[in-house]
């Protein structure tokens, strides 16, 4: 597992992570639940996650982002990137 943190534009991380839960029906308790479950098992309380999405986290775990991106269903580059617009998502769909 890598253990770094990450300086990230706080403001774009808290909106488009709280937006993109939201979108999904998600409530922080529910989100955390899946963060903290296999394959992620990162071990973030709600107060932690909170922290996310009010811009309080100012280096969050890259562990942490990868795992939103992937419960969420957004590219790294949508969460941490204000220059974006719409969510890019992570999944390919084949025709």
């Amino acid at each position: 597992m890598i253990d770094s943190e990450v300086m990230v534009d706080t403001n774009t991380l808290a909106w488009r992570t709280m937006i993109t839960r939201e979108e999904k029906g998600l409530k922080q308790i529910d989100l955390v639940r899946l963060i903290n479950e296999p394959p992620h098992n990162i071990g973030i309380t709600v107060g932690a996650y909170s922290k996310i999405e009010t811009g309080d986290t100012k280096t969050p775990k890259i562990e942490t982002l990868i795992a939103l991106s992937e419960i969420l269903d957004v590219s790294l580059d949508y969460l941490l990137n204000n220059h974006r617009t719409t969510p890019p998502h992570t999944h390919a769909i084949i025709v």
